[in-house]
């Protein structure tokens, strides 16, 4: 099959069309068919530079994917051939070892690893939701607990993460306040559901929270990463450089 693979890490890194052998299912694993993936920050980062979770040389990168099954492994009993799936399953180093990534014809993937994909979108538009969706997720559920009639802060609510972000809180019953920079973004805020604009350019915090809280403060702050967002092997690096 054809991939796009690198062969070093660092400013000189570049994608070179290479012929790899195909993939084969092995236990609790599938193959997918490629139809899409995305770029993310993370996945610029692993091009860049050596994180600690790059794959070994020559890799191929990108974490998200959408394409069709055409593989299933042993033990896999949710998926059958012929799937159309979606999912964050590969492009780095894990605990299992090398994970390829979906710059290629075909990729392995774990099946805990993706969903079937929605009947609603493309291929494309699929591919672009996997990673976003699962930080969202995480930051909103898994660590700030939100609730029914929570009012939440989510900071950026038209970025990558942040959009996913209010669509969810909304979801779920909170009332959203997202911070914006123009009212064009003010319009696509609220179509996604948030209830409450601050234009951050032009009001303190001190000021919306005493605007939309009364002084009493959000139930849950969301801040999604950003591209100057540090992993931890940066962070450790420049304290002990």
């Amino acid at each position: 099959m054809k991939a796009y693979r690198v062969h070093e890490y660092g400013d000189v890194a570049k994608f070179i069309k290479d012929e790899v052998n195909k993939p084969s299912a092995k236990q609790g694993h599938v193959v997918v068919e490629v139809k899409a993936t995305s770029l993310n920050p993370i996945d610029h980062k692993l091009l860049k530079g050596d994180l600690g979770i790059n794959p070994a040389l020559p890799g191929i990168l990108h974490m998200d994917v959408t394409g069709i099954i055409t593989e299933v492994g042993e033990g896999v009993t949710n998926f059958k051939m012929g799937d159309e799936v979606y999912g964050c399953a590969g492009g780095l180093q894990g605990e299992a070892g090398n994970i390829e990534g979906a710059l290629a014809d075909f990729m392995l993937a774990d099946s805990n690893l993706i969903a079937l994909k929605p009947k609603s979108l493309s291929f494309s538009e699929s591919a672009a939701l996997p990673l976003v969706t699962i930080t969202a997720w995480e930051g909103l559920f898994d660590r700030a607990h939100i609730k029914k009639e929570d009012h939440v802060l989510i900071h950026g609510g038209t970025g990558g993460v942040g959009h996913i972000a209010v669509q969810l809180a909304r979801q779920h019953g909170a009332r959203v306040a997202t911070t914006v920079s123009s009212e064009d973004k003010a319009k696509v805020a609220r179509s996604l559901g948030a209830a409450d604009i601050i234009f951050y350019r032009d009001e303190k915090v001190y000021d919306y929270t005493q605007r939309l809280t009364k002084g009493k403060g959000f139930d849950a702050v969301f801040s999604p990463p950003t591209k100057k967002t540090k992993t931890n092997r940066e962070l450790n690096s420049k304290k002990n450089a």
